[in-house]
């Protein structure tokens, strides 16, 4: 991992979007993610670190809803992958898509 990413990308978080930016969760970290976390957290700020969230299949639901959550997370979301393509770009409206 690039700690001047991180470094760089916390710091984009705090500076410019301070309040865009609620918890980041980590869903079943592996155990070396988590060594890696140790170190790093000792060189971000307190309030940064209450930010991150380490979470597992068991205690998911405290932080998001079932019903917001995929069923392979063990929630009851199902949402179809299916991409809606026009027939010509004539027929393309930004309003259609981005309002």
């Amino acid at each position: 991992m690039d700690m001047e990413l991180i470094m760089y990308i916390t710091t984009l978080f705090k500076y410019y979007f301070p309040f865009a930016l609620g918890y980041i969760y980590f869903y079943e970290m592996p155990w070396l993610c988590k060594a890696f976390w140790k170190i790093l957290k000792i060189r971000l700020p307190a309030k940064t670190t209450r930010r991150f969230k380490f979470i597992n299949k068991s205690s998911i639901s405290n932080y998001i809803a079932l019903d917001q959550l995929p069923t392979y997370l063990g929630g009851s979301f199902h949402f179809s992958e299916e991409l809606e393509i026009p027939e010509s770009d004539e027929n393309i409206s930004f309003e259609q898509y981005f309002l």
